[in-house]
């Protein structure tokens, strides 16, 4: 074959193959897991998959028959690993269910707060011995607004004026990603907390929030979004994807070596960047978390076929892997991936 025809035919397989449906593959050297929840009638139940292999949580959380419980972070310490999230706790005649936040270690469930107001927990790290987990309570009163707070060894902290949104940890520094609200002009501020203390991101005096955050070496990355634009910051230094004609977040960050991996979305349409480079997903997909190791590139989020149709997908470098059926009896909401 003609080398001029040889070369135009593999870029046409090559193109041909991005975001095709794939069996589930397991690159070597790595442990995938995801987090999320499903349902199992007539309860929803956490879930997770370690190299897609399905893991249900025992229903533990107590005061209610009709369990609703949902995987939100993940961290692995050694052989242990921690699932954050949230279970339901009965109901409030006022705005429906109360959930108490919790975490499992190893499958055993540690409630963080009791019945009632709503509390979840949406993020988790480890320091040594110390189990760190983010989230958000709500006010006693009757309008319920949110309240940010941190467990530290199950024992609350109130984050004044924010909302978390991601955990890090760095030695024996805790690296909080989340959102302030201007006292005065009521303007949201993207943050992060280094040990308790707010250190608030360069904006360009539009509404901005801090989705993830991220710890290499001595670089600080925090992902999020500056009005309309999808932004990522290095060490306070904002880094602009999109140019706002279209509104744009990021939700999820990742590094290796000199490789920054980004995830968000473009309105309607799941989105990531490998070093500034966009590689779009299709339009109704909607991107939720994205990891980087030994130069793969890890994607989940939620495929929307119609407004009332949606289901998961799990991509590597951008192919689809079917460990989900294509029904709406489960959802995603983070993924991490350790080298070994």
């Amino acid at each position: 074959m003609n080398r001029k025809y040889t070369i135009f035919f593999w870029l046409i397989l090559s193109l041909g193959s991005c975001n095709k449906t794939n069996g589930p593959v397991s690159p070597a050297g790595v442990d995938v897991y995801i987090t999320g929840y499903g349902t199992v009638l007539p309860n929803t139940v956490a879930r997770y998959w370690k190299n897609n292999k399905q893991f249900d949580l025992a229903l533990s959380t107590p005061g209610y028959f009709q369990k609703s419980e949902f995987a939100a972070g993940i961290a692995v310490a050694g052989n242990d690993l921690y699932i954050c999230g949230y279970g339901s706790s009965g109901k409030n005649p006022i705005t429906g269910l109360n959930y108490i936040a919790k975490y499992w270690k190893n499958g055993v469930s540690v409630n963080l707060t009791d019945s009632s107001p709503k509390s979840y927990a949406t993020g988790i790290g480890i320091a040594g011995t110390d189990v760190y987990v983010i989230g958000t309570g709500t006010t006693p009163d009757l309008n319920q607004l949110p309240i940010g707070k941190y467990w530290k060894n199950g024992v609350g902290v109130i984050l004044p004026g924010g909302l978390p949104s991601a955990i890090a940890i760095s030695g024996n520094d805790v690296y909080i990603s989340g959102t302030m609200v201007d006292s005065l002009t009521g303007r949201e501020m993207a943050v992060y907390w280094k040990n308790g203390i707010p250190v608030r991101l360069p904006d360009s005096s539009s509404n901005a929030r801090a989705n993830a955050i991220l710890i290499d070496g001595s670089d600080i990355y925090v992902a999020g979004s500056d009005g309309n634009r999808a932004v990522y910051w290095k060490n306070q230094i904002p880094v602009y994807l999109t140019d706002g004609s279209t509104p744009a977040a990021l939700v999820s960050i990742s590094v290796e070596g000199t490789d920054v991996l980004v995830g968000g979305n473009i309105r309607s349409i799941g989105t990531y960047w490998k070093n500034g480079i966009p590689v779009t997903l299709g339009e109704g997909i909607f991107l939720n978390g994205v990891a980087l190791a030994k130069g793969n590139i890890y994607v989940v989020g939620t495929i929307h076929t119609d407004p009332s149709v949606e289901y998961s997908g799990y991509w590597i470098n951008n192919e689809r892997q079917m460990i989900f059926d294509n029904t709406s009896s489960t959802n995603t909401s983070q993924i991490l991936v350790i080298k070994h």
